[in-house]
């Protein structure tokens, strides 16, 4: 990989938490190399490496990379950190994880990738995930990631403290064919380690360094070629990785889903089959009037006629069944099959008599017995009463039954204003004591929504805890790999599309499936 003189360089840089890390210090790295950095325990070498990277913005001074201060790309376009312990993502195989480093920077070389791996002979893990590699293997996927972003800095931090002596000589061979593309700067308590593979030894010492400072050299540096990528295939492996631990809140979502669904669709249903059953009912608009003192009266006007008593008869086959006189408007009636009565011993039935109905003539017991055929079903909905319908042809014939203390009046319009009268309409009161029982129904819907809800805030709360808590490393490592904050959230937020947008799937379908089997 041909380069040119880049340096990185200290310029009057103070840095104290509880003691003084960096006092003052401007010094210059060379362009490539292998720099050890040294230092008694907890002088500060891992802090001057976050402070190298731009990770950590020093309380005094500026870092600069070829005579520019450090941006909030250089850490992603320039930088490769290697970890003591762990630089891989969990949820992402080998090649994913050496390849994310180029795809958060969005920078091109991807093809650079099969050359790589056989240098670094770890073509045959490209599909294992990080718990089936052994530390070395792992080291060597991070050295991979460094040289297929081409980091100008390769910044590591204690990279063969895990590892046993064979391992560690191997490591630092590689990072050291690493140096002569790149500037390695390692921090490392070994120093014979160091000195063994090392151009140079810097060391940290009560907040200063010692070392040989470098001539700075500065060219202009050709932007590298771009690609852009999206990062949203990493949070489906991710929640496809977290999927044991997301199972018992993704079931919990779905049965509470699927039941708001179902109640919310039952609720919807109920109120359009007592509406349909309002506007198709034969007595809809027939009212019954009568007196508050239950005396007899004369009441007339159009659409008024006196109430036919039915309960004085009945019909031999349905002794149970009603009887009920047709209106003269029946326009609105629905017939299941067979047409309206036209002659006085014709009547309809409805659809719920049908099935129990074995011949197509009937008796109608009043003073004698009276033949009825049967002509036509009426069409139920959700109101289902086992009715004969006679026609107005039929009363007429048997005036001695009808009423002269209760009429029937057609039509709201019709009825008297006078308030000693008694109104009622027998479809209409049904249809309020059922709209009384769909308001208690949404009434327990929304306490039952209001627990559901609180309890699954709950259950995800404790569920997103346990996964940030696991998460807390990755996301230092996607940190170190330059990905910013916001595309941390961004991706913690296309997660939670993804899981939300499965919940929401799954339980259409649950509740899709339920409604079908139910009709």
């Amino acid at each position: 990989i041909e380069r040119g003189i880049i340096m990185l360089e200290m310029r009057h840089v103070s840095q104290r938490f509880e003691k003084d890390i960096l006092i003052d210090q401007s010094y210059i790295f060379p362009s490539i190399g292998f720099i050890g950095i040294v230092g008694a325990s907890g002088c500060g070498k891992t802090t001057l490496l976050y402070i190298l990277s731009g990770l950590l913005k020093p309380d005094q001074g500026e870092i600069y990379f070829n005579n520019v201060p450090l941006d909030q790309d250089f850490l992603a376009k320039h930088v490769t950190f290697i970890r003591q312990n762990n630089d891989m993502i969990a949820s992402l195989n080998v090649e994913d994880n050496i390849e994310i480093g180029c795809k958060i920077a969005n920078l091109s070389g991807l093809e650079k990738l099969p050359g790589i791996v056989y240098q670094l002979d770890i073509k045959r893990c490209l599909k294992k995930y990080p718990s089936a590699l052994s530390v070395g293997q792992r080291k060597r996927v991070s050295i991979a990631r460094s040289l297929l972003k081409a980091s100008d800095v390769i910044l590591c931090d204690e990279p063969t403290g895990a590892l046993h002596q064979e391992a560690g000589h191997e490591v630092m061979q590689m990072l050291k064919k690493a140096s002569s593309q790149a500037l390695v700067l390692i921090v490392s308590h070994d120093e014979d380690l160091l000195k063994t593979y090392c151009d140079e030894i810097v060391i940290l010492e009560n907040g200063r360094l010692k070392g040989t400072t470098h001539e700075a050299h500065y060219e202009i540096i050709p932007e590298r070629k771009k690609k852009h990528y999206s990062l949203l295939p990493y949070a489906i492996k991710e929640v496809r990785f977290r999927a044991k631990r997301l199972i018992s809140l993704i079931c919990f979502q779905i049965i509470l889903l699927s039941c708001l669904l179902f109640m919310v669709e039952g609720l919807h249903g109920l109120n359009f089959a007592i509406n349909q059953s309002v506007e198709h009912a034969p007595l809809k608009n027939v009212y019954l009037v009568s007196r508050k003192d239950q005396e007899d009266f004369r009441l007339t006007g159009s659409h008024i006629r006196p109430h036919f008593q039915s309960e004085y008869g009945t019909i031999s086959q349905f002794p149970e069944t009603m009887i009920d006189v047709l209106p003269e408007n029946h326009r609105h009636i629905v017939l299941k099959s067979g047409r309206m009565p036209e002659k006085e011993n014709e009547c309809l039935i409805s659809s719920s008599l049908e099935s129990k109905l074995k011949k197509k003539n009937v008796t109608y017991m009043l003073d004698k017995a009276i033949s009825l055929q049967v002509v036509g079903v009426v069409q139920e909905y959700f109101f289902r009463h086992p009715t004969f319908y006679l026609p107005d042809q039929f009363t007429n014939q048997h005036q001695e039954y009808l009423s002269s203390s209760i009429y029937e009046v057609e039509g709201k319009v019709n009825l008297p204003k006078d308030s000693q009268y008694v109104v009622t309409n027998d479809v209409l009161q049904e249809k309020e004591n059922y709209e009384e029982l769909v308001r208690m129904g949404k009434l327990v819907g929304s306490l039952f929504i209001v627990i559901s809800l609180f309890t699954s805030l709950s259950l995800m709360k404790i569920v997103f805890q346990s996964i940030a808590l696991a998460r807390k490393l990755e996301n230092v490592i996607l940190m170190t790999l330059g990905m910013e904050f916001r595309q941390l959230i961004i991706r913690f937020f296309e997660e939670g599309m993804i899981i939300g947008t499965l919940i929401i799937l799954m339980s259409y379908l649950c509740c899709y499936g339920i409604r079908e089997y139910i009709h």
